[in-house]
């Protein structure tokens, strides 16, 4: 997370874009590193533990467990459950990349760019024009408290948000991440996953 905090400081607003989709899949792997070690990834659902299991069936008179197969109605309703469960494990962090974007939008806005700057370690130097123009929008106080404002109603539309889809597209990265060859939300976040 705290590279995503010095990327306010150290990215010019091309470099942002160019590289956000692979921070952000950075940024859903941490979490899920995290809760890895921390012993915290359970199993989706716990309905095994009352006789349930969304995917399994059980043959009660051997004991072998068959897969079943998800069509219909129970499909649906198990997609639904495979995205309300990705969007909850990683809530939290999607929160705090999304109140990053929003930073990175409010202080850079319209701000120019030195075009003969050609490395991440040249940027951000105290002559930039980009870093001139964010100096000034953060010393300019009626626009810090519209930006405080904007960032609590984001804050709240991104806790209320029900699914991946509407998280993205509150968090305005729904572009990148259904970019690269990602046909929906959900094989983005499962592709972040599947890369630790």
């Amino acid at each position: 997370p705290y590279i995503l905090l010095l990327s306010v400081l150290l990215l010019s607003p091309s470099s942002w874009r160019h590289h956000r989709r692979s921070l952000l899949r950075l940024a859903l792997q941490n979490t899920w590193l995290s809760s890895f070690y921390a012993g915290t990834i359970v199993p989706r659902r716990l309905n095994f533990l009352q006789g349930e299991s969304p995917r399994m069936s059980e043959d009660s008179s051997s004991g072998i467990v068959f897969g079943t197969s998800d069509t219909g109605a129970g499909s649906s309703r198990m997609a639904q459950t495979d995205s309300e469960d990705l969007l909850e494990k990683n809530r939290a962090m999607l929160i705090f990349f999304g109140l990053v974007e929003q930073i990175q939008q409010a202080l850079k806005k319209g701000a120019r760019e030195d075009q003969t700057r050609s490395t991440v370690q040249e940027e951000g130097a105290p002559e930039d024009p980009w870093v001139i123009h964010m100096q000034k929008r953060l010393m300019d106080v009626p626009a810090m408290l519209v930006l405080s404002e904007h960032l609590l109603s984001s804050l709240q539309e991104m806790e209320e948000a029900t699914d991946l889809q509407e998280m993205f597209d509150v968090m305005e990265v729904l572009p990148d991440v259904l970019s690269g060859g990602c046909s929906s939300c959900e094989e983005f976040v499962n592709e972040a996953k599947n890369e630790q």
